[in-house]
């Protein structure tokens, strides 16, 4: 619209040359009604509402307790009713998704009479300096937007003192609250009204602040997964986020670190973290959200400053006119070169386009970049003559990734290949997690717990490896099986790193580690589980060809622990590899349905999502005090084999390429070992799913199906005693399915 002096209200009591900024203000605030009347009704249905609602549901509606709650109040009868006091605060997800849209679209129509050269020239006959109009301006923006906002987080605020109560948190979480919502819309309303000030088209007011508010994430975003799949070492996460934040606020929601902003608000937080004994203050709970919105504040009022000044210096001929701003295209055309160089670096990096193509990446990284800048400068300038001037451009972007690529393929400089001195190392954590002897392993090289660990002859073989790892320097394409290492150093400072290990050298020596006491106390089944704590014990033989149950009072498993754990230390890695006597048979235990077991679960749901419900130990030959002890309580005697209930029975042989044709023989082996050329099989049962998997799955050409001789018990028998559910295996070995009446299990025939 364009603005005259008749357009000001008459009823004021000074006139327009009296105080023009005054009335500049009135008439943008009146001139944009419409976008006040959305605002205010976008705060009311969803701020207000949502928040008022959630309290009300929180803290007013009974719930009749059931189930978990029931279990937890055993005194209460069926029709009792809890009710349990919860803040709802924070940061209210309108204000990340629609209100910064409202500041954008705001901004775009006070600031779109500069894209027309005729409301310029009336604008310049106006009784007020261009500075001033731009600042009365935007101080009608600001208005528009922050006072629905902080009404509306005002009448949370009181909302959540009439219906929960005071808390010395709350004052503090309003102020915190406001700067998040104050920030994310100023940031987008400034820099478009900057944007709108130096360009010269509509269009371009609409797509210069979204790119600018977008490239930088999405670049950052890129580059590291590049580094995370391509830099050697590395171990950090896919993207930090506190650069995140930096790059853009609207990252300071949408992560672990921010989240509880938008989930419960922080005073919430706080007292949740408060019962469960974690000693977190106002301050440091917030603490990073303060300085990321400070920045970004600092920011914000910074491009509105400098659309002030871009007002006084802006020419009434750039109204109109399109790609009048030569900064902002050679801004815009920069960041689309290194965002499509990075995208298809980051493509070709992750591995599964194949090696041809991850062994070209860099290649196709320049090309990339090449082919985005012709293509944007083509599209924006229309003419080649003129896209040839801007080779300066195209020679930055080429230096940058040229600067990129040798700081990945230099492992950051050699930072990432630097192993420390032995004497400088205090603790040392490795997430292997050993050979672990049970068949309810399934755990891959990710420790859900680190363990630190500061015995002198672990710390050792752990640099052993590294300094393994770092000769071999293999980084292949798309292998997710990787093994961290994080040291923590004398002098208090921290090291991580992550490397694959696809070497014979380098597992034998991380193997090594199965003969350490400390690392065994920490990692083995028979240390970490309490075999107390279960109520069914069964035991077999190796091969499940017989099943006996053993009560509680036949077998004291305390004892029985013990026993395994002396074994278990006195093992050496070469009876883990390569045992010499057969084994005995497995200890199954279970542990019964819980009372407490809420009404909509069931045993079968929580048997498979607690790991620890369940548990089968294999007893080795070299298991001596166990043996002992079986022996002494008549177990010994149930664990014969009957080779007579074996039902089927196949050998699969390894393929052409060394591998084996198996469904499942590398879904439970040991995770480290698994991966080399000397190979672990830890002894798996196949659930009763797969049964019809031996006579339909394998093809004929690749099994021996012995389908007359398992009806021989003596050949059965000559077969199963030169198995081994936990063997190391070769290019000679192969694999043994047998099917009896109670499993499906899964052997290794050695050096057959």
């Amino acid at each position: 619209m364009i603005l005259t002096t008749s357009n000001f209200d008459a009823k004021h009591r000074t006139s327009p040359a009296a105080n023009p900024f005054r009335h500049t203000y009135l008439h943008e605030l009146s001139h944009n009604i419409p976008i006040i009347v959305i605002m205010c009704l976008t705060a009311v249905c969803f701020l207000i509402l949502p928040a008022v609602l959630s309290l009300v549901d929180q803290n007013l509606t009974p719930v009749t307790e059931s189930g978990v709650v029931a279990s937890m109040n055993q005194t209460a009868d069926d029709t009792a009713r809890e009710v349990v006091k919860q803040y709802v605060f924070g940061v209210r997800p309108a204000s990340i998704l629609f209100f910064p849209v409202m500041a954008f679209v705001l901004s775009l129509v006070q600031f779109s009479y500069l894209t027309n050269r005729r409301a310029m020239d009336v604008f310049g006959t106006l009784p007020i300096r261009r500075g001033a109009m731009m600042r009365a301006k935007m101080l009608a923006g600001v208005t528009i937007l922050a006072v629905p906002v902080a009404l509306s987080y005002l009448v949370i605020f009181f909302c959540n003192l009439i219906i929960v109560g005071f808390h010395q948190y709350l004052i503090l979480e309003l102020l915190v609250v406001l700067l998040n919502a104050l920030v994310v819309m100023l940031l987008p309303y400034g820099l478009t009204a900057l944007i709108s000030t130096i360009s010269g088209t509509i269009m371009e007011n609409i797509l210069y602040p979204l790119a600018l508010l977008s490239a930088p994430v999405i670049l950052y975003g890129f580059i590291m997964e590049v580094i995370r799949y391509t830099m050697f070492g590395y171990a950090g996460e896919a993207a930090n986020h506190f650069v995140l934040a930096l790059l853009s606020p609207f990252c300071e929601f949408f992560a672990d670190d921010g989240w509880y902003l938008v989930n419960h608000g922080i005073t919430q937080t706080l007292l949740e973290q408060q019962e469960l004994g974690v000693g977190t203050t106002f301050l440091s709970l917030v603490s990073q959200n303060l300085i990321v919105m400070g920045i970004w504040l600092v920011i914000s009022a910074g491009l509105m400053a400098a659309a002030v000044f871009g007002l006084r210096r802006r020419k009434n001929e750039r109204a109109g006119l399109k790609g009048a701003s030569r900064v902002l295209n050679h801004i815009a055309c920069f960041l689309a070169a290194l965002i499509g160089g990075a995208l298809v670096l980051a493509i070709f990096s992750v591995g599964f386009l194949g090696t041809a193509y991850y062994n070209l990446r860099y290649v196709w990284f320049f090309v990339a970049i090449l082919i985005t800048f012709v293509a944007y400068q083509l599209i924006v300038l229309q003419s080649v003559k003129a896209m040839l001037k801007t080779w300066p451009l195209l020679l930055v972007c080429v230096v940058l990734g040229s600067g990129f690529v040798t700081f990945v393929e230099t492992d950051a400089f050699g930072a990432y290949t630097k192993i420390p001195e032995e004497s400088q190392v205090h603790m040392v954590s490795i997430d292997y997690s050993g050979i672990m002897g049970t068949t309810r392993s399934t755990e891959t090289l990710q420790s859900d717990r680190p363990v630190y660990y500061n015995d002198p002859d672990l710390i050792q073989t752990v640099l052993e490896f590294h300094q393994q790892v770092v000769e071999d320097r293999i980084r292949e394409p798309g292998n997710y099986q990787a093994i961290r290492l994080e040291y923590k150093l004398k002098d208090g400072s921290s090291m991580v790193r992550q490397y694959t290990a696809d070497t014979q050298k380098a597992a034998e020596i991380l193997a090594t580690l199965n003969e350490n006491d400390s690392f065994l106390s920490e990692n083995h089944v028979i240390f970490t589980n309490d075999l107390s704590g279960y109520d069914i014990v069964q035991v077999s033989d190796p091969y499940y060809t017989v099943m006996n149950e053993l009560t509680t009072e036949q077998i004291d498993l305390e004892e029985l622990q013990q026993a395994l754990q002396q074994d278990v230390m006195e093992q050496t890695l070469e009876d883990m590899l390569d045992p010499q006597e057969p084994e005995i048979g497995w200890i199954h235990l279970w542990k019964n349905e819980p009372e407490d077991l809420n009404e909509e679960e069931n045993w079968d749901e929580w048997n498979m999502w607690n790991e620890t419900a369940e548990m089968s130990i294999l007893v080795k030959g070299s298991y001596q005090n166990t043996i002992a002890y079986l022996e002494s309580i008549g177990a010994i005697d149930l664990m014969q084999p009957d080779y007579t209930a074996v039902q089927d029975l196949l050998i699969v042989s390894p393929t052409e390429d060394g591998g084996f044709d198996s469904l499942s023989l590398y879904g439970n082996t040991d995770p480290t070992l698994s991966l080399f050329t000397k190979n672990w099989l830890s002894g798996l049962v196949l659930p009763e799913e797969f049964d019809g998997w031996i006579t339909e799955t394998i093809p004929e050409a690749d099994a021996n199906r012995l389908s007359d001789a398992y009806q021989d018990p003596d050949k059965v028998q000559s077969i199963l005693e030169d198995c081994y559910n936990q063997h190391g295996y070769d290019e000679n070995s192969c694999v043994v399915y047998v099917k009896t009446m109670n499993a499906t299990s899964e052997l290794i025939l050695p050096n057959s």
